[in-house]
């Protein structure tokens, strides 16, 4: 007589089979991970402090095929054979960025790399031309040293009393001007008034 098959019985072994199978992957995947190399990565900046003048920059690099890529704990996509590129924007200052290569069985590396971003202040220095002087000629144009005043603008000195008569002379035409606008503005309402 033939047993009656029951859906335990068939249950029963094929948890057991799932089990082993699982244990089996399991046991090759921890060993693996145990013999994975480290990842390799390179960053094409150089490790000291990096000075710029742009507001952005371009972060980029190679590590293993397979990996997985971070920059300041954002992903970054990696292409198949395990490059990467990406632009970050720099705040003015230091901006450091930490990029880490991961492989998939969990071992990582990572780096550190400091780009200084440098904003440039204009300043606008007025030089006065004394009457002795004159642009048009070749001379004044040949020695530019004798004529400008380089360095910060902190370092600029006065040199003399034109620097505050000119602004005085400016405030004093423009007093009179509205002087004698107000005077006008009364003159003429009186003698409409008057007529």
């Amino acid at each position: 007589m033939a047993e009656k098959i029951t859906w335990k019985s068939f249950i029963l072994p094929l948890v057991i089979l799932i089990i082993f199978i699982g244990v089996i992957i399991g046991v090759v995947n921890w060993q693996r991970s145990r013999t994975e190399q480290d990842p390799t990565l390179s960053v094409n900046l150089p490790e000291e402090v990096i000075e710029t003048l742009q507001e952005e920059a371009t972060i980029d690099g190679e590590t293993d095929r397979g990996n997985k890529v971070w920059i300041n704990n954002e992903s970054i996509q990696v292409s198949t054979d395990g490059k990467f590129s990406v632009v970050k924007d720099l705040k003015p200052g230091l901006n450091e960025f930490e990029i880490k290569a991961e492989t998939k069985g969990g071992k990582s590396v990572s780096t550190k790399r400091t780009i200084s971003q440098i904003r440039t202040v204009e300043t606008t220095t007025t030089i006065p031309v004394s009457e002795t002087s004159s642009l048009e000629t070749p001379s004044a144009l040949e020695t530019p040293e004798e004529n400008v005043i380089a360095g910060p603008a902190e370092d600029l000195t006065s040199s003399g009393p034109e620097d505050y008569l000119f602004p005085i002379a400016g405030l004093i035409s423009i007093i009179w001007t509205l002087r004698f606008w107000t005077n006008s503005r009364k003159s003429v309402s009186n003698s409409l008034k008057n007529q």
